[in-house]
Protein backbone atom coordinates (compact mmCIF):
# COMPACT_ATOMS: atom_id res chain seq x y z
CA UNK A 1 0.00 0.00 0.00
CA UNK A 2 1.48 3.39 -0.83
CA UNK A 3 1.94 5.99 2.16
CA UNK A 4 1.78 9.37 1.39
CA UNK A 5 4.59 11.37 2.64
CA UNK A 6 3.87 13.63 5.62
CA UNK A 7 4.88 17.19 5.24
CA UNK A 8 7.74 16.89 7.48
CA UNK A 9 9.24 14.12 5.85
CA UNK A 10 9.23 16.65 2.90
CA UNK A 11 10.20 19.47 4.28
CA UNK A 12 12.84 18.69 6.84
CA UNK A 13 13.56 21.05 9.78
CA UNK A 14 17.30 21.02 8.71
CA UNK A 15 18.16 24.47 7.95
CA UNK A 16 18.42 24.54 4.21
CA UNK A 17 21.86 26.82 4.04
CA UNK A 18 23.52 24.10 6.15
CA UNK A 19 23.45 21.73 3.29
CA UNK A 20 25.08 24.26 0.66
CA UNK A 21 28.47 25.89 -0.40
CA UNK A 22 29.35 29.36 0.89
CA UNK A 23 27.72 30.88 -2.25
CA UNK A 24 25.24 28.37 -3.67
CA UNK A 25 24.79 27.40 -7.40
CA UNK A 26 21.36 26.44 -9.34
CA UNK A 27 23.09 23.02 -9.51
CA UNK A 28 23.90 22.89 -5.83
CA UNK A 29 20.57 24.21 -4.58
CA UNK A 30 18.54 22.04 -6.87
CA UNK A 31 19.72 18.77 -5.23
CA UNK A 32 18.36 20.12 -1.79
CA UNK A 33 15.11 20.01 -0.69
CA UNK A 34 14.20 23.58 0.14
CA UNK A 35 11.83 24.73 2.21
CA UNK A 36 9.10 27.28 1.06
CA UNK A 37 8.35 30.76 2.77
CA UNK A 38 4.63 32.21 2.45
CA UNK A 39 3.82 35.76 1.94
CA UNK A 40 1.60 36.38 4.80
CA UNK A 41 -1.61 39.24 4.32
CA UNK A 42 -3.00 39.84 0.60
CA UNK A 43 -1.26 41.43 -1.74
CA UNK A 44 -2.67 43.65 -4.99
CA UNK A 45 -4.88 41.58 -6.99
CA UNK A 46 -4.81 38.66 -4.42
CA UNK A 47 -1.31 37.42 -5.12
CA UNK A 48 0.36 34.81 -2.58
CA UNK A 49 3.66 34.10 -4.07
CA UNK A 50 5.65 31.19 -2.84
CA UNK A 51 9.69 31.93 -1.78
CA UNK A 52 12.33 29.35 -1.70
CA UNK A 53 15.87 29.21 -1.24
CA UNK A 54 16.11 27.69 -4.80
CA UNK A 55 14.49 31.05 -5.99
CA UNK A 56 17.28 32.71 -3.92
CA UNK A 57 19.82 31.05 -5.65
CA UNK A 58 17.99 31.72 -9.28
CA UNK A 59 18.18 35.52 -8.71
CA UNK A 60 21.67 35.48 -7.80
CA UNK A 61 22.51 33.99 -11.04
CA UNK A 62 20.57 35.94 -12.88
CA UNK A 63 22.20 39.16 -11.33
CA UNK A 64 25.31 38.06 -11.62
CA UNK A 65 25.11 37.33 -15.56
CA UNK A 66 23.54 40.48 -15.76
CA UNK A 67 26.57 42.10 -14.53
CA UNK A 68 28.44 40.60 -16.92
CA UNK A 69 26.64 41.01 -19.73
CA UNK A 70 25.77 45.24 -18.85
CA UNK A 71 30.07 45.12 -18.41
CA UNK A 72 29.90 43.44 -21.72
CA UNK A 73 27.44 45.96 -23.79
CA UNK A 74 29.06 49.26 -21.81
CA UNK A 75 32.53 47.66 -23.48
CA UNK A 76 31.10 47.39 -27.02
CA UNK A 77 30.21 50.97 -27.07
CA UNK A 78 32.87 52.44 -25.97
CA UNK A 79 35.05 50.57 -28.72
CA UNK A 80 32.99 52.49 -31.38
CA UNK A 81 33.27 56.10 -31.16
CA UNK A 82 30.15 56.75 -32.97
CA UNK A 83 27.93 54.85 -30.40
CA UNK A 84 30.34 55.84 -27.73
CA UNK A 85 29.02 60.38 -28.31
CA UNK A 86 25.35 58.82 -29.88
CA UNK A 87 22.47 60.18 -27.31
CA UNK A 88 20.08 57.95 -27.99
CA UNK A 89 22.36 55.20 -27.01
CA UNK A 90 23.69 57.52 -23.74
CA UNK A 91 19.89 57.58 -22.69
CA UNK A 92 18.88 53.90 -22.74
CA UNK A 93 21.96 53.18 -20.95
CA UNK A 94 21.15 55.75 -18.21
CA UNK A 95 17.51 54.17 -17.78
CA UNK A 96 18.52 51.05 -17.38
CA UNK A 97 20.72 52.02 -14.43
CA UNK A 98 17.77 54.50 -13.11
CA UNK A 99 15.45 51.78 -13.09
CA UNK A 100 17.72 49.19 -11.34
CA UNK A 101 19.04 51.78 -8.78
CA UNK A 102 15.18 52.35 -7.71
CA UNK A 103 13.93 48.65 -7.46
CA UNK A 104 17.63 48.03 -5.50
CA UNK A 105 17.33 51.00 -2.99
CA UNK A 106 13.66 50.73 -2.88
CA UNK A 107 14.49 46.67 -1.58
CA UNK A 108 17.14 47.60 0.79
CA UNK A 109 15.06 50.44 1.96
CA UNK A 110 17.93 52.86 0.99
CA UNK A 111 16.87 56.62 0.33
CA UNK A 112 16.79 56.81 -3.84
CA UNK A 113 16.90 60.73 -5.25
CA UNK A 114 14.74 60.82 -8.39
CA UNK A 115 15.86 64.10 -9.88
CA UNK A 116 19.47 63.49 -8.63
CA UNK A 117 19.34 59.78 -10.32
CA UNK A 118 17.48 61.16 -13.26
CA UNK A 119 20.58 63.47 -14.27
CA UNK A 120 22.47 61.41 -17.13
CA UNK A 121 26.21 62.04 -16.53
CA UNK A 122 28.23 63.95 -18.12
CA UNK A 123 30.65 61.19 -19.67
CA UNK A 124 30.45 57.77 -20.54
CA UNK A 125 33.32 56.67 -18.04
CA UNK A 126 31.01 58.13 -14.96
CA UNK A 127 28.13 56.03 -16.55
CA UNK A 128 29.91 52.66 -16.28
CA UNK A 129 31.37 53.40 -13.28
CA UNK A 130 28.35 53.94 -11.56
CA UNK A 131 27.23 51.08 -13.11
CA UNK A 132 29.99 48.62 -11.78
CA UNK A 133 29.91 50.18 -8.41
CA UNK A 134 25.79 49.87 -8.35
CA UNK A 135 26.19 45.37 -9.11
CA UNK A 136 28.73 45.57 -6.99
CA UNK A 137 27.02 47.00 -4.31
CA UNK A 138 23.84 44.51 -4.76
CA UNK A 139 25.95 41.49 -5.04
CA UNK A 140 27.26 41.73 -1.93
CA UNK A 141 23.21 42.24 -0.96
CA UNK A 142 22.22 39.42 -2.72
CA UNK A 143 24.85 36.82 -1.11
CA UNK A 144 23.09 37.80 1.84
CA UNK A 145 19.66 37.44 0.98
CA UNK A 146 17.07 35.02 1.87
CA UNK A 147 14.22 33.16 1.05
CA UNK A 148 12.17 35.10 4.02
CA UNK A 149 13.50 38.43 2.38
CA UNK A 150 11.69 37.62 -0.83
CA UNK A 151 8.28 37.72 0.37
CA UNK A 152 8.63 41.28 2.21
CA UNK A 153 5.91 43.32 0.75
CA UNK A 154 7.46 47.15 -0.92
CA UNK A 155 5.30 49.89 -1.53
CA UNK A 156 6.14 53.71 -3.21
CA UNK A 157 4.47 56.58 -4.60
CA UNK A 158 5.41 55.61 -8.06
CA UNK A 159 4.77 52.19 -7.90
CA UNK A 160 1.75 51.69 -10.84
CA UNK A 161 0.75 48.39 -9.81
CA UNK A 162 0.37 48.71 -6.15
CA UNK A 163 2.47 46.70 -3.47
CA UNK A 164 4.89 44.33 -4.86
CA UNK A 165 7.41 41.71 -2.62
CA UNK A 166 11.23 42.08 -3.13
CA UNK A 167 11.20 38.92 -5.04
CA UNK A 168 8.99 40.23 -7.70
CA UNK A 169 11.12 43.47 -7.64
CA UNK A 170 14.46 41.55 -8.15
CA UNK A 171 12.66 39.63 -11.01
CA UNK A 172 11.62 42.89 -12.64
CA UNK A 173 15.23 44.46 -12.38
CA UNK A 174 16.35 41.13 -14.60
CA UNK A 175 13.69 41.61 -17.05
CA UNK A 176 13.86 44.81 -17.29
CA UNK A 177 17.63 45.40 -18.13
CA UNK A 178 17.28 41.97 -20.59
CA UNK A 179 14.93 43.83 -22.68
CA UNK A 180 16.70 47.52 -22.57
CA UNK A 181 19.80 45.80 -23.87
CA UNK A 182 18.32 43.99 -26.69
CA UNK A 183 17.59 47.81 -27.65
CA UNK A 184 20.86 48.70 -27.26
CA UNK A 185 22.00 45.91 -29.23
CA UNK A 186 19.82 46.67 -32.20
CA UNK A 187 21.12 50.37 -32.01
CA UNK A 188 24.82 49.37 -31.48
CA UNK A 189 24.44 47.59 -34.78
CA UNK A 190 22.59 50.59 -36.53
CA UNK A 191 25.72 52.52 -35.99
CA UNK A 192 28.20 50.42 -37.02
CA UNK A 193 29.09 48.38 -33.99
CA UNK A 194 28.84 44.91 -33.31
CA UNK A 195 26.63 43.80 -30.12
CA UNK A 196 28.24 41.43 -27.93
CA UNK A 197 27.58 37.72 -27.47
CA UNK A 198 25.75 38.11 -24.05
CA UNK A 199 23.77 35.31 -23.77
CA UNK A 200 22.81 33.14 -20.49
CA UNK A 201 23.78 30.01 -21.55
CA UNK A 202 27.50 30.90 -22.87
CA UNK A 203 28.02 33.00 -19.55
CA UNK A 204 27.10 29.85 -17.53
CA UNK A 205 29.69 27.23 -18.93
CA UNK A 206 32.42 29.40 -16.96
CA UNK A 207 30.26 31.91 -14.65
CA UNK A 208 32.83 34.68 -15.14
CA UNK A 209 33.06 37.92 -13.81
CA UNK A 210 31.95 40.97 -15.46
CA UNK A 211 35.06 43.16 -17.36
CA UNK A 212 34.20 46.90 -16.36
CA UNK A 213 35.54 49.31 -18.92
Amino acid sequence: MFLKPTRQELFPTTPFRANLPERPTIRSVIRTPAPSVEVSGTLAKGRLPLYTSFMVAILRELFRHQAYADALMLMAIKRNQVALIDQELRRLIHHILVSHRFWIHLSQGLPFNVEVENVVPATFDELAARFQTTQAQELAWLDRLQAVDLARVLESQYLPTGPVTVGEALTQVCLHSHGHRAQCATRLRTLGGEPPPADYILWAKDRPDPMWV
